[in-house]
């Protein structure tokens, strides 16, 4: 577009996250600025912080008056026009989470993470703490307060403040039976670094509240990083509401059309491809167990390989692409594996991904605006083939990864071949169901074959329910807060 821009006379700016402040000011002085939708939203909260005032009002506009000229500068400009891209991944995933503007306090105590892991590692499950696995979420009962006030009693100092002892257990409980390593996070360099499920990208910015984190760094052995004050927060619902003129674009945003609509009060419009779409969708397939899952897989990327073709294999997280490495190396099928631990690679493994006889495994990393080229070669024997291996949150993120076979008019085919061990399916069904299930899948009859993408839409329509649950309660907060405010007659900010 750069050509357009300077036909136009339209200066560009790009905002990087090593700019200091002058170079962040000058990025946004231009007509058009390129930014992260992160880097957007903590830049308009650290002007917000920076001037101590309410955007518009009176007491900013004379801050200049009063403090004989020298007042700091704001790094944006206004919220005039957004365009986003992925902008159902912004507008409607990362929206369940809002963004914090936080500064470091002074380092608290390693012992007490290890305190509180040692009383988490005596509670008994179903007596003292309760597991929801579809919410992923723990609660004491109250035979577990009692428990922990039990091995508090001859604690002093911080322990001897009952709340503070039950929060920092529920955190550690949380550690030990929520959190799992190269699924909701990842160790690199010694340090504990999320993981973004959807995308599956790390997030190095972002870390866990009220003491998880370092609860966390505790099991994993890492340095223990100082906890936070929070500064300012806002929801993406919030930000993205504060603009005159708001527009975006994605490939997956049909399943999304009413909240797109109801909470950003903007309409989506289907644009067709520009070239017919070659994509062969293969028919849906829910095996028994993993294993026979995987020799289905084996035999699927066996005869895809001998046809001179490249096969892409998607999973869901860090360890579920390492096991199907594993699974592939085992049948004598040589790999290259994407996730979070390698993503230094990301560019060179996917320029590659497109080769004839070319087997790459991949998280969501490979599912988000990324185009594998092949030749003309590989386009007459049929382009890349993509098998998803594991169930997604949501429909959007299965099209997501189907989306990179056949893009720009070439051929491709995709595939979804999972099992009844998936975690998604388990923590929805119960287990007398899922024995049902399982015999059904063994024969896969006619009536197994009906039944099978509904077992799988029923779990991911009852996820997006939750998700949806979430951010409603994200947007509902907003709103009291903003009525509270306009009660005591502050502006809001």
């Amino acid at each position: 577009l750069e050509p357009v821009y300077a036909a136009l006379d339209l200066s560009i700016g790009c905002v990087a996250e090593s700019d200091d402040d002058d170079a962040r000011c000058s990025a946004y002085a231009a007509d058009i600025t390129y930014v992260s939708n992160k880097q957007l939203v903590f830049d308009y909260l650290r002007d917000r912080q920076g001037m101590g005032t309410a955007p518009g009002s009176l007491s900013e506009r004379i801050a200049p008056l009063l403090n004989g000229g020298d007042s700091r500068t704001p790094r944006l400009r206004g919220l005039c026009y957004a365009i986003i891209d992925e902008a159902d991944s912004v507008l409607i995933d990362d929206a369940r989470t809002p963004l914090i503007l936080s500064e470091k306090r002074s380092a608290q105590g390693a012992s007490r993470y290890a305190v509180a892991l040692g009383i988490a590692r005596q509670l008994q499950p179903y007596v003292d703490f309760l597991i929801d696995p579809m919410d992923e979420t723990v609660r004491l009962t109250d035979a577990g307060f009692d428990a922990v006030l039990g091995h508090i009693a001859r604690l002093e100092g911080i322990w001897s403040n009952p709340k503070f002892a039950r929060e920092l257990v529920h955190q550690a409980l949380q550690g030990l039976h929520i959190f799992k390593r190269d699924e909701h996070y990842v160790v690199r360099d010694e340090r504990v670094l999320l993981v973004d499920e959807t995308t599956g990208r790390t997030m190095a910015d972002r870390s866990l509240q009220h003491g998880l984190q370092q609860i966390i760094e505790t099991l994993e052995g890492c340095a223990i990083t100082e906890q936070a004050r929070t500064l300012a927060r806002i929801s993406y619902q919030q930000f993205f509401g504060k603009y005159l003129k708001l527009a975006g674009m994605t490939g997956t945003a049909a399943e999304i059309v009413g909240e797109i609509r109801q909470t950003y009060r903007i309409s989506v419009v289907r644009v067709p491809t520009h070239r017919p779409c070659q994509r062969v969708m293969g028919r849906l397939r829910v095996y028994a167990d993993a294993e026979i899952r995987d020799q289905a897989l084996i035999a699927e990327v066996r005869h895809t390989i001998e046809a001179g073709r490249p096969v892409l294999i998607g999973t869901r997280t860090v360890a579920a692409s390492e096991r199907c490495a594993e699974i592939l190396s085992d049948a004598g099928l040589t790999c290259r594996v994407l996730n979070a631990l390698q993503d230094q690679a990301e560019a060179e493994v996917v320029r590659c991904a497109g080769e004839s006889r070319r087997i790459t495994v991949a998280t969501n990393m490979a599912g988000r605006g990324t185009d594998i080229p092949i030749s003309p070669q590989i386009s007459a024997r049929g382009g890349l083939h993509v098998i998803c291996t594991d169930l997604n949150e949501a429909t959007r993120i299965d099209r997501q990864l189907h989306g990179r076979a056949a893009r720009q008019g070439d051929p491709g085919s995709c595939r979804t071949l999972l099992s009844l061990d998936d975690p998604l399916i388990v923590k929805q069904y119960r287990a007398w169901q899922l024995a049902q299930l399982r015999v059904l899948a063994r024969r896969d009859g006619y009536i197994w074959q009906w039944l099978a993408p509904y077992v799988v839409r029923r779990v991911q329509r009852a996820i997006e329910r939750r998700h949806h649950r979430t951010r409603h309660a994200v947007q509902k907060h907003n709103e009291q807060l903003r009525d509270l405010l306009a009660f005591t007659g502050t502006e809001e900010t």
